[in-house]
């Protein structure tokens, strides 16, 4: 499987150039720590109409900072693909493991809850622009060859049961069929 990976990480690699490397490092650095996605939970959190909503995010990006950085990626200990291959690397060497990949799992965890509760601002679908911009942030760090193709598709995974599980708990903590005010 790594031989398919490093193809795939390698091709990224040939279509590097300048403007697209700074793009690339700020939208990994807008999901470092999960950041980004906490202040989203918490701001839906602040609004009546969607605090539900928020606290199945910030739930569901919690289960991702437990049981992704701690758990799953100490217990697989996967090392990262700039470990086996010599690469210019645009961002410093990051001091875990590698599978699955945190920043994809924290962006996707609050996205899948975001798509599962179909949420909008007036037209505006913001589920799309959250699946959009946590596309976008996994990509990143196959692009700065910090993870696997496998890592990501592992974050997809796990951020998926993250969502689902707490969308059932906010549903529970609040007795309701809905998430959302209307």
């Amino acid at each position: 499987m790594m031989n398919f990976e490093f193809v795939l990480l390698d091709f990224i690699q040939s279509i590097r150039f300048g403007l697209l490397d700074n793009l690339m490092v700020f939208i990994t650095t807008l999901g470092d720590a999960g950041i980004f996605w906490i202040v989203t939970a918490l701001v839906l959190i602040a609004f009546k109409k969607t605090r539900k909503l928020g606290v199945a995010c910030l739930i569901s990006v919690a289960f991702s900072g437990l049981f992704t950085n701690v758990v799953l990626k100490n217990v697989i200990a996967r090392e990262r693909p700039y470990m086996f291959r010599e690469v210019a690397m645009l961002i410093d060497a990051q001091p875990d493991y590698s599978f699955p990949s945190g920043h994809a799992s924290a962006a996707f965890s609050v996205a899948f809850v975001l798509l599962k509760e179909k949420f909008t601002i007036g037209k505006v679908r913001v589920y799309i622009h959250a699946i959009v911009l946590a596309s976008l942030m996994a990509f990143s760090r196959m692009y700065l060859y910090v993870h696997f193709p496998t890592d990501i598709i592992g974050s997809l995974i796990v951020s998926y049961i993250y969502a689902v599980v707490a969308i059932l708990i906010t549903k529970k903590i609040f007795k309701t069929d809905s998430l959302q005010e209307l």
